[in-house]
């Protein structure tokens, strides 16, 4: 039963770490294209379309009022990696009010700026709650999509894995060492992801962004440790594109590791508990040797 467990444990820290190494992925993809605000820019962009409508704007004027919000976004640090593209992880009502307003200094159209940043706050839930869900969805797939980019990069396939995990204790070891390295990776990486909503300064989020991606970067590292027989991102040097065997393992590691981080945190954490209580079984169990505790008599 001991063994069993020693090999599930093998197993799910090592789908953990590919999980984590994927999420990682994942992030600075999302960064480098800027999913998230773009998301939000279409939203703002819709929302200044059908603002403009409501009080009497042309489409070529609500142009460019979005055009002269987007440049004051850039110029605000909210440029991403590529220069085409808005890093925008969120905006209240009050600052989208202050941008629309602030969108033009002509005195001529500075009550119908007041007018369309009014409707935009009124209409601002209806046009900014969906994005959420839609962004969610849209993650669903890229998380699919890095999912396959590490388990091919690494060329983690199932079946292998379950193999090394049974005969290999050096690869047990492995796992158990790359798994608390990669944990403690991913904290620091997510309190400093979570550190830009309280970030006052254009330069320290800049600076805490160099030093989440650096963390993201370590985990998938991390990762490639594990797996020593990985091609690592690209190379198809170990890839068995002829074997059937390989296509089934390689198939199942990336369904189990777009199951996501959390989902294999949890039941890691659930088969320590019941390692722990298997281990403290026998001390319970062990009768006390009879006579002790009567040598005074």
């Amino acid at each position: 039963m001991s063994s069993l467990l020693q090999v599930l444990l093998s197993l799910v820290g090592t789908a953990l770490v590919l999980a984590l190494a994927a999420q990682s992925l994942q992030e600075i993809l999302k960064v480098m294209f800027a999913l998230k605000g773009k998301a939000r820019i279409d939203a703002i962009a819709g929302l200044i379309r059908e603002s403009g409508k409501a009080t009497g704007l042309s489409k070529a004027e609500t142009d460019k009022i979005f055009d002269q919000i987007v440049e004051r976004l850039r110029g605000l640090a909210q440029d991403g990696v590529r220069k085409d593209k808005v890093r925008l992880d969120w905006i209240t009502p009050e600052k989208l009010k202050s941008l629309i307003r602030s969108a033009s200094n002509d005195p001529t159209v500075a009550s119908k700026l007041n007018q369309l940043s009014d409707r935009a706050i009124e209409w601002f839930d209806l046009s900014m709650a969906p994005v959420e869900e839609r962004y969610r969805r849209r993650m669903r797939g890229w998380g699919v999509l890095t999912s396959a980019i590490v388990v091919l990069g690494l060329n983690a396939d199932a079946l292998t894995i379950l193999q090394q995990a049974r005969m290999d204790p050096e690869f047990r070891a492995r796992v158990d060492s790359a798994t608390s390295v990669a944990q403690g990776l991913r904290k620091q990486a997510q309190a400093v992801a979570d550190s830009f909503n309280v970030a006052a300064g254009d330069s320290l989020k800049q600076a805490l962004g160099h030093r989440s991606d650096s963390l993201n970067l370590a985990v998938l590292n991390v990762a490639r440790s594990t797996i020593g027989s990985g091609a690592f991102l690209g190379s198809p040097a170990n890839w068995r594109l002829k074997d059937f065997r390989w296509w089934i393992g390689i198939v199942a590691s990336v369904l189990l590791v777009s199951l996501g981080a959390p989902f294999w945190h949890d039941l890691l954490e659930t088969l320590f508990g019941l390692k722990n209580r298997m281990q403290a079984q026998p001390q319970q169990a062990a009768p006390q040797l009879p006579g002790l505790g009567h040598r005074g008599s």
